[in-house]
C-alpha cells in the first residue's frame, strides 16, 4: 500500500514538472502578479498535507539488504528459537540420569521437548513411572531445556488413554441419529435401533402441516410407535455411541460436555501439576493434539453415509437459552432442507456447537493452564482447510481464541 502511494506521488511530480518550469512562484508578495485579495475560481482547493506515512521515503537499498539476523544467530540460534522434539518415550533419550537425558536434547540441536509420561499401563497413575517423568521435567527446567506438555496417551486429545470415561460412561461422545418413516394410517410401526443405541431423545410426526407428538417405546431391538389416520412422516432421534474404534482410543469423551472435559483436566493436568516440581516454571505450554467432534467422521468411512449430529444430553436446553426457541420440533431442518427457515436453524445449531466446543473444551483447558502459570498452545485439526472447521470443531476462530 505504501509503495503504491509513493509511485502515485512520483507520477504526479513528473506530470507537474513542465508547469513548474514555466512559472515559479515568488516568495515576495510584492513581486507577485496576482492581484491581492482575488482568487481564481478554477483553482483546485488546497489539499491536506500528506500524512507522515505517505511522505516516508523509499527504503534505502543499503538498509534493505542488511540481514535481519546474523549468520551466527542463524546457524546457532538461541534455545528459545529451536525446535522442540516430540518425545513420547523420554526414557529412550540418551543418558543414564534425568539430567543427562534432558541435556541430550540440546546436544542434538533441539531447544527442548513436547513430551509426556511413557505410554503404558501406568499412564497418569501415581508411582515410579510418574516420578521418573517428573524428575526428567525438573532436570530439564534446571538446565533451561524447554518443556511443552503433550496432553494425551495416543490421539486425539481428550481421552487420557481411556481414563476420562473409564468410570463415567455418561461422558462418552454420542451422536444424534435421525430415523424416518412415512405412512398414512394409525397402524403399529417399528424401526431398527441404531448401532450403539443409548436412548430415544425426541420424536414427532409431521402430518398435514402440523407437528404431532410421537410416543416411542423400545422393544427388543426395535423402536415401536403408532401413526395417525392421515399422511404422515415420523422422525425419531436417538442418542448413540460411536461404534468404531478411533485410532488409539476405544472410547472418546464428549468435548461438548463441560463435566466430561473437567474430568479430562482432572485426571491429566491435575496429576502432572501435583507431581512436577515448580510446574509453572517448568512447563512452558500445553500441547493439545487435535481434540475434535467425532461426528465429522461420518464424512469419511463408506459405511457411515447418514448425516450425524454431534450431541450432548442438555443441548436442547442450552440452545433454547441462547436462541430463544425450541429446537426439538425443528430437528429435521438441521439434517435437510433448503428454505430460509432450514438454513437459519442449521446455522444456529452449528454456531451453538462451535461455542460449546470453544467454551467447554478449549476454554476450560486454557483457564486451567493460565491458573497454573502456563498456556494452551493448540492445535486444531485440519485448520488449513475451511471446509473442515465446522464438522470437526464448529468454529475455528472461537476455539483458537483460547490458545
Amino acid at each position: 500500500m505504501r509503495r503504491t502511494r509513493l509511485l502515485a506521488f512520483a507520477l504526479c511530480a513528473l506530470l507537474l514538472l513542465p508547469l513548474a518550469a514555466c512559472k515559479q512562484p515568488s516568495d515576495n508578495p510584492a513581486e507577485s502578479t496576482e492581484p491581492v485579495g482575488t482568487t481564481d475560481e478554477s483553482t483546485e482547493p488546497e489539499t491536506e498535507a500528506p500524512t507522515e506515512a505517505e511522505t516516508e521515503p523509499p527504503i534505502n537499498p543499503a538498509v534493505q539488504n542488511q540481514p535481519l539476523i546474523t549468520e551466527q544467530a542463524f546457524t546457532d540460534p538461541a534455545r528459545e528459537y529451536r525446535a522442540l522434539k516430540i518425545e513420547h518415550n523420554f526414557n529412550g533419550l540418551p543418558g543414564a540420569t534425568p539430567a543427562e537425558k534432558a541435556a541430550s536434547l540440546i546436544e542434538y540441536g533441539f531447544g527442548g521437548a513436547a513430551c509426556n509420561m511413557v505410554w503404558d499401563q501406568n499412564y497418569l497413575q501415581p508411582g515410579q513411572s510418574l516420578n521418573e517423568f517428573a524428575a526428567f521435567v525438573d532436570a530439564a527446567h534446571k538446565q533451561n531445556v524447554r518443556i511443552w506438555l503433550y496432553d494425551e496417551y495416543g490421539y486425539p486429545s481428550g481421552a487420557a488413554g481411556n481414563l476420562t470415561v473409564k468410570d463415567h460412561p455418561e461422558y462418552a461422545a454420542v451422536r444424534l441419529v435421525q430415523h424416518t418413516m412415512s405412512g398414512g394410517d394409525s397402524d403399529v410401526r417399528s424401526m431398527n435401533l441404531p448401532d450403539g443405541f443409548v436412548s430415544v431423545e425426541h420424536a414427532y410426526l409431521l402430518s398435514e402441516g402440523q407437528t404431532l407428538p410421537l410416543e416411542v417405546t423400545v422393544q427388543d431391538d426395535k423402536m415401536v410407535f403408532c401413526g395417525v389416520d392421515a399422511p404422515w412422516t415420523a422422525y425419531v432421534y436417538c442418542a448413540a455411541n460411536y461404534c468404531y474404534g478411533f485410532e488409539w482410543n476405544s472410547s472418546y469423551p464428549n468435548i461438548l460436555n463441560r463435566d466430561a472435559v473437567a474430568r479430562f483436566i482432572e485426571v491429566t493436568f491435575d496429576t502432572y501439576a501435583g507431581a512436577i516440581p515448580d510446574f509453572a516454571g517448568a512447563v512452558e505450554a500445553i500441547f493439545d493434539d487435535e481434540a475434535q467432534l467425532l461426528a465429522a467422521h461420518h464424512l469419511m468411512p463408506a459405511n457411515l453415509r447418514n448425516p450425524v449430529l454431534p450431541y450432548d444430553y442438555d443441548i436442547f436446553e442450552t440452545f433454547a437459552a441462547k436462541y430463544g426457541y425450541d429446537l426439538k420440533p425443528l430437528l429435521h431442518l438441521v439434517y435437510s432442507g433448503e428454505g430460509a427457515e432450514a438454513q437459519r436453524v442449521r446455522a444456529h445449531f452449528y454456531a451453538h456447537v462451535g461455542d460449546l466446543v470453544a467454551e467447554n473444551f478449549f476454554g476450560q483447558v486454557q483457564a486451567w493452564a493460565q491458573a497454573h502459570g502456563t498456556q494452551l498452545s493448540g492445535h486444531l485439526l485440519l485448520e488449513e482447510q475451511m471446509q473442515y472447521h465446522l464438522p470437526v470443531y464448529g468454529n475455528y476462530i472461537q476455539s483458537s481464541k483460547n490458545m
